[in-house]
């Protein structure tokens, strides 16, 4: 590699430059504008002829890429399904990134005529769509998605153009309606139909959500999408939500598990169906999707094209604080993920066997292709980076113009890549219009190309798809399935399920039973039930299959089916073996959730797996304890016989303990206590004591409930006596103790810790000791506490004046010693200020709002002006730390501090300054879905909630609020959720602060560690 030297004399125009930019940016900070580049700042990409453009791609030794597709042909593709005759139906978004409202979008049907491989008949077989992003065969026809809207075009006359068109599904991204300018995020759309393991249509939502409806079905009930995609059935107009939730691209491998991708976490796993979450709503839900890449979301990534212009520009502004942005990568334009999308598993057969299995993931903005090696860990998969393509890329190219969106499987084993072969494919919200204004963001929109990677020396032209002139299809289809091919596979099984054969049933049946490739035998299986021709000896036969991905497969499947269609012995049969083994052990206990067992036997098998797993733990637990919901007793009774109380051999005893606390029946849970106790006392059996409490606790019960009044006050004087023994300097490392004997906390004990939180030799544990008194104090005992103030130190002065809320009079107590000590004021956190000022209480809000002058609140635009100031001071990061902890904590987390409700401080350090004080003087002028707050009424309650939606299930939902406070809402006491339109930080969250103070908060903000 050539290395080029810079004398003096050539960087000193770059130095002079940066010198200049400085000057302009400090002009700019000063006045409250916005730098202006000139037209010479930003010189368009040339874009090459087509054999320029192909000497520009680098690819991974031993393939080549051939160009299928380009215009006229084809511009702007960003989605592709091929039909069973090997027609390629293209989804065009011409309309991107401005011109929604025009109605540009195409759907194409490309042909190969003559059998060459190369694209040679191209017809617009549908328009007038705006911003199509999703399209996939069926019936002849093609479902395309396009925000708002799922239509489905037919061509029944034969012409090559869809005269059939229907609306079949609309309310995409409904809280973006009606989507004006700066309303609907075109990168955070519905996209990527694939064809499923249940003879369902997937889609990805994107980040947009919605509350989908048929006008073909006036019957269907609107679904909701938050936080998940969706599917549906394409002959009878079924719709339902499904787990996933990222923003662009979607895939399913050989083994239908699924995969989705978000811009800068570029891939990720669903797990499980998130639907299965709830069955048992004492137990809390692990998430369904998880990241999985092992060099992190936003990992490194090697492009050779030259950074654009802009891009570069548009960094040193955002480094220099003059415009709002990220500030990635430490301050460089480049280098990492940032516009993945695409996420495709390769299931073709035209490669080595190395391959298939891979992932496939675009980075659009570095013109790059993108590859990662799936190894299983248990339920879920791990994404690793090949070893020979440590610091290159699969593909990339030299142009700019390279702008890969999605791929395709295609009829011949091969990969297809579609590029959009745009100048400029970024986000015109993220553009400055200093930038924007000098750029053609339409350059490009009557371009595209379409390509396929083939292994080197491979005959380009072999489609084997299906002729039509073909006399029975059947007959050739069925040889498709289990093909080695994942086109073939999948098109089989949508062309069985919309031809149904019923004199194929026996054959079928055969080909399931005994049929040597156990892909064969699981398409065979699929194909039966989407024909509704699988009886309960069939599934137990799936689930005894000698092949665990046809068991997993079943198991999958047999989730979604009513209960009660099995043989309780052959079942009870089935679960002893698949929970034996690793890989079927998670959804063999998932499938008992909705399939159990008599309860003696269920309990068994669930204590079984638990003990039996070794790597999965929380996987396993989280199953097990879902599926316990109906069996709580018979599993108490199962944990109560075993003789050594494994419990050590558990991943989280506590979540075990706490279900078995919350069903509420005293004797077992007495008996269970006793046992505890009986243990040698040590942190965990502690632990689990006070989470057997707690659940306890949510049942009504005390400790009184379930055990003799002496044997408890022996108990607890043996508890206390450990504690004494302790002393304070072990005190902090068994906090469990501390919170054990709290939940019996008596006036003895209560009046000795009271006199230990004034000692200085507790000084550091006056915080753990508050937590664990605060539930028992009233408001003479806050009043002792007010009377040593000063004796007080800072770490648990907040957590007090919190405290004093939770007591009946405490409000007014609060506000009465606010007003007669000035200086308390000034340590009174803000979200308690917030709650003070919005007291129901009239009296209490008016003198809040006298104390602390909230009235003079002055408009965003003067405090922008005001605090850019602050911007170009010199900084504290002790007191900026401390300016956190009292305005921020209680919705973001950095360095270990504060609650992770809002985006950890961490992932928005390196937007700059001058975004993240943008984004604290206007916390609702861009709200992402994800932060959206919503208003939640429930039956019963006078007054709402106000939170973010954190997870859904069928029979609640969780609603998480500032100070990290979680709230499990069961549906059946919903009577309201709408959007509130904003986030939860608070307008005028910094109006009070000085300039100065600013300036620490923001040195502390962008300098976050973890």
């Amino acid at each position: 590699m050539k290395v080029t030297q810079l004398s003096a004399w050539h960087i000193r125009p770059w130095i002079l430059g940066l010198g200049v930019l400085y000057l302009q940016c400090l002009h700019c900070l000063l006045h409250g504008q916005e730098p202006t580049a000139t037209p010479e700042d930003l010189p368009e990409s040339p874009h090459l002829p087509l054999h320029q453009v192909m000497q520009q791609f680098e690819l991974k030794p031993g393939f080549e890429l051939d160009l299928v597709a380009t215009e006229p042909m084809v511009v702007d593709p960003v989605a592709m399904a091929f039909d069973i005759h090997g027609n390629a139906f293209v989804v065009e978004m011409i309309g991107y990134s401005e011109r929604r409202h025009e109605k540009l979008g195409r759907v194409r049907r490309l042909s190969d005529t003559d059998g060459d491989g190369i694209m040679d008949v191209s017809v617009v077989f549908a328009q007038g769509l705006a911003w199509p992003t999703a399209v996939a065969c069926y019936d002849g026809g093609v479902f395309v998605g396009a925000t708002p809207d799922i239509f489905y075009f037919k061509d029944t006359d034969q012409d090559g153009v869809a005269d059939l068109s229907r609306r079949v599904w609309t309310g995409f991204a409904a809280d973006s309606a009606p989507f004006g300018p700066r309303q609907l995020n075109m990168q955070a759309m519905l996209n990527s139909f694939h064809w499923g393991p249940d003879n369902r249509i997937h889609g990805a939502t994107g980040l947009s959500g919605g509350r989908v409806v048929s006008p073909l079905r006036p019957d269907m009930a609107p679904v909701s999408l938050r936080g998940r995609d969706f599917s549906f059935d394409p002959r009878t107009l079924d719709f339902r939500a499904e787990g996933g939730g990222a923003q662009h691209g979607m895939s399913f491998d050989a083994e239908w598990n699924k995969y989705v991708c978000s811009n800068s976490d570029h891939i990720q796993s669903v797990v499980y169906d998130p639907a299965l979450a709830g069955v048992n709503p004492l137990v809390k839900a692990l998430p369904a999707r998880v990241s999985i890449a092992e060099d992190g979301p936003a990992a490194p990534v090697f492009r050779i094209s030259p950074d654009e212009p802009w891009r570069v520009i548009r960094t040193r502004w955002r480094v220099a604080g003059a415009v709002s942005g990220p500030v990635e990568g430490g301050g460089t334009p480049s280098g990492y993920f940032t516009g993945a999308t695409g996420v495709t598993i390769f299931t073709g057969d035209a490669w080595a066997e190395t391959y298939r299995g891979d992932a496939w993931i675009a980075d659009c903005g570095s013109n790059l292709v993108h590859r990662k090696q799936l190894i299983r860990q248990g339920p879920q998969f791990s994404a690793r980076r090949p070893l020979d393509e440590q610091n290159t890329e699969f593909l990339r190219s030299s142009e700019h113009w390279f702008r890969p969106v999605q791929f395709a499987n295609g009829p011949d084993g091969n990969l297809y890549v579609l590029d959009m072969h745009r100048e400029i494919i970024e986000h015109p919200w993220s553009l400055p219009e200093g930038i924007k204004e000098h750029l053609n963001l339409n350059r490009g929109n009557d371009r595209g190309r379409i390509y396929r990677i083939r292994q080197a020396g491979a005959k380009p032209s072999v489609y084997r798809v299906l002729s039509t002139e073909t006399p029975s299809p059947a007959e050739v289809i069925i040889g498709w399935l289990g093909h080695p091919n994942g086109w073939h596979r999948v098109t089989a099984l949508r062309w069985f399920y919309e031809n149904p054969q019923p004199a194929l049933e026996v054959k079928l049946r055969k080909m399931a039973l005994h049929q040597a490739r156990y892909h064969t035998r699981m398409d065979a299986w699929q194909v039966l039930l989407g024909w509704g021709k699988v009886s309960a000896a069939d599934w137990l036969s799936m689930l005894e299959d000698p092949n665990e991905h046809v068991q997993h497969y079943g198991l999958r499947r047999l989730v979604s089916m009513e209960p009660g269609i099995l043989d309780p012995r052959r079942w009870r049969e089935a679960c002893s073996r698949l929970v034996q083994q690793d890989r079927t052990r998670f959804d063999c206990l998932l499938a008992l959730a909705r399939h159990p067992l008599p309860p003696a036997q269920q309990a068994e098998l669930l204590w079984e797996a638990m003990i039996l797993e070794k790597k999965q733990k929380n996987w396993t637990e989280f199953a097990a304890l879902n599926a316990a919901g109906h069996v709580v007793e018979a599993l108490t009774e199962k944990v109560l016989n075993e003789v050594q109380a494994p419990y050590q051999a558990l991943n989280d005893p506590g979540e075990l303990f706490f279900m078995l606390g919350a069903h509420g029946d005293p004797a077992p849970i007495g008996r269970m206590a006793s046992q505890l106790f009986e243990l040698e006392a040590n942190p965990q059996s502690w632990s689990m004591l006070v989470e057997l409490h707690r659940g306890m606790q949510k049942a009504g019960l005390t400790w009184k409930d379930v055990m003799d009044d002496n044997i408890q006050r022996k108990r607890w004087l043996a508890l206390q006596a450990s504690l004494g023994d302790l002393g304070p300097s072990q005190v902090a490392k068994h906090p469990d103790l501390l919170r054990l004997i709290a939940t019996a906390l008596e006036p003895a004990t209560k009046s000795l810790w009271m006199d230990w939180f004034f000692e200085d030799s507790w000084t550091g544990l006056r915080p753990m000791l508050f937590e664990v008194l605060q539930p028992s104090l009233n408001l003479r005992d806050f009043q002792v506490i007010l009377d040593h103030w000063d004796e007080l130190g800072p770490s648990v002065r907040p957590a007090i004046l919190g405290g004093l809320l939770k007591v009946p009079g405490g409000a007014r107590q609060l506000i009465e010693c606010l007003a007669a000590q000035p200086l308390l004021q000034r340590e009174c956190p803000y979200p308690l200020r917030r709650r003070l000022i919005e007291h129901a209480d009239a009296s209490i809000a008016s003198a809040a709002h006298q104390i602390f002058g909230q009235s003079q609140t002055p408009p965003n635009d003067q405090l922008a002006e005001h605090f850019s100031q602050s911007l170009l001071l010199d900084a504290s990061l002790e007191k900026g730390e401390a300016l956190f902890v009292e305005r921020c904590a209680s919705c973001h987390r950095a360095n270990g501090q504060g609650h992770a409700v809002g985006p950890a401080m961490v992932t928005v350090k390196t937007s700059g300054k001058r975004r993240i004080l943008d984004s604290i003087l206007h916390p609702n002028r861009e709200v992402q879905p994800q932060y959206m707050a919503y208003e939640i009424l429930t039956s019963g309650d006078d007054e709402g909630l106000v939170g973010l939606i954190q997870d859904e299930t069928a029979t609640s939902l969780r609603l998480l609020q500032s100070g990290g406070v979680m709230h499990d809402i069961p549906r059946s006491r919903l009577v309201r959720m709408v959007p509130a339109g904003t986030s939860l930080m608070p307008e005028g969250l910094v109006s009070d602060l000085s300039v100065q103070q600013m300036a620490d908060l923001l040195e502390y903000l962008v300098r976050v560690r973890q």
